[in-house]
């Protein structure tokens, strides 16, 4: 009898012992102390772990991109690095040749007197007259082929077929010219005139690819207004060039003139 009051008695108190005890959301636990729990495993979990998150579902989560236009690569890797060897080339001359670049300068903008002793002096160094006639040639041709390949006239499969024509085309225009200019000379008995417009015309094709070459850059990778701009750029310059020319030829023309007919009277 005093065994079954005993067990009663400590059944009570372990209850209210229980009852007593903080929950766990209201126990506060401190930085430096640490709480273990027991996890008890127990067979439902597993089904009610599959039930809420099927197998396949958790995955390598792709990173947010934002829509925009798709890249097309257009294939101007070639075009790229021949025109930088174009700039490199020009740089190059002109540390290896940095008279004639000068003298160049200064015959075409008629900034000396002496511009009878500098033509004689550009005209005895073959080798930078013909690299810098060379550019101007190969300047052109780059001019061309990206306009008329811009306004879809290309009638080859590729575009460095377009410019080797054009290239071709060019050198056999002017070597042609250069003979015609030649034989009239030796008909009409004035050699000097012939050498004089040769000239002429020569140094001012050197100086209209130099000027040329940015607006090629533009034409070649430009868009838009960059691209019109380079292009109407391009336009004044080759214009206010032939006009130029035709300015120094009359006045060439007209000098050599009086002195005929003074040779004459």
């Amino acid at each position: 009898m005093h065994r079954y009051w005993l067990f009663l008695l400590f059944f009570v108190c372990c209850a209210a012992g229980l009852s007593a005890q903080p929950s766990l959301d209201s126990v506060q636990v401190r930085p430096s102390e640490s709480v273990a729990f027991d996890f008890v495993f127990h067979p439902g979990m597993i089904w009610d772990s599959i039930f809420v998150v099927p197998p396949g579902s958790l995955g390598k989560r792709e990173a947010l991109r934002v829509a925009g236009e798709r890249h097309e690569s257009e294939g101007k890797e070639a075009l790229f690095y021949a025109l930088l060897g174009m700039v490199m080339g020009l740089a190059l001359f002109r540390r290896i040749f940095p008279k004639y670049w000068s003298d160049l300068f200064r015959l075409f903008f008629r900034t000396t007197l002496r511009q009878r002793q500098l033509r004689d002096q550009l005209q005895l160094a073959s080798m930078p007259s013909l690299l810098l006639n060379v550019f101007f040639f190969i300047c052109l041709a780059f001019y061309l082929s990206l306009f008329l390949s811009q306004r879809g006239w290309n009638p080859f499969s590729g575009y460095w077929s377009f410019w080797g024509v054009l290239l071709i085309g060019l050198v056999g225009m002017y070597l042609v010219k250069w003979l015609g200019l030649q034989f009239a000379a030796w008909i009409f008995g004035q050699p000097d005139l012939g050498e004089d417009y040769v000239f002429l015309v020569f140094t001012v094709n050197k100086m209209m690819g130099l000027m040329l070459l940015p607006t090629v850059i533009g034409l070649a990778f430009g868009q838009g207004m960059v691209w019109e701009w380079s292009l109407v750029l391009s336009w004044l310059l080759i214009g206010g060039l032939l006009l130029y020319r035709g300015y120094l030829t009359y006045r060439v023309v007209r000098r050599q003139a009086m002195v005929y007919f003074d040779l004459r009277l």
